[in-house]
């Protein structure tokens, strides 16, 4: 939350608008809540009350970076894989790739019965953004048919299968991810 309300503080200090820091904004936004935060505004409030000096939060951040980090290298390695997948960013909640400061992509792929969308989140280790970007355009293009993903939803499958030879010179070669659209 530190990094939140400093750096959210300093852009709303250079604007030539009216609200200065993050606190004026949670005191702007609770003069009319229902048009202005109609699901609340919990974070905004926690960062307008955070006392973390920068000491404190240069420390989380380099702790949260190094755990990140081992996590996820761990599990890439740990399974011979390129890259993590899953569907609705549900990897979120087991690997945290912002706070490692490794990349990571959504694809959208159509939405749920109960209309929210739905993704596919793409996560790499350090410098395999192209990884990531070749992943998400070979869903895309698999999934391209379909204009209007609430009524176009089908099954998808994506890969390259190759030889030791070929993985040199492609690094996604075995690459491979299953869709499963269930209505």
């Amino acid at each position: 939350l530190y990094g939140f309300k400093t750096g959210v503080g300093a852009y709303l200090q250079a604007t030539n608008g009216p609200i200065k820091s993050v606190a004026e904004l949670v005191d702007f936004n609770a003069q009319d809540k229902a048009n202005r935060v109609p699901f609340g505004q919990f974070y905004l409030e926690k960062a307008a009350n955070s006392q973390m000096t920068a000491a404190e939060y240069a420390a989380a951040v380099q702790a949260i970076r190094e755990k990140a980090q081992k996590q996820i290298d761990g599990l890439l390695a740990a399974n011979k894989l390129d890259l993590l997948a899953a569907i609705n960013i549900d990897l979120l909640s087991t690997v945290n790739n912002c706070g490692a400061g490794y990349p990571g992509l959504v694809v959208p792929v159509g939405f749920q019965t109960d209309g929210q969308p739905m993704g596919v989140m793409f996560v790499g280790t350090a410098m395999s953004d192209a990884k990531l970007i070749r992943a998400a355009y070979a869903l895309e293009q698999a999934n391209k048919d379909c204009k209007n993903p609430k009524s176009c939803c089908k099954s998808i499958t994506i890969g390259v299968r190759c030889t030791p030879e070929m993985r040199q010179r492609e690094p996604l070669c075995g690459f491979t991810i299953t869709i499963e659209c269930r209505n």
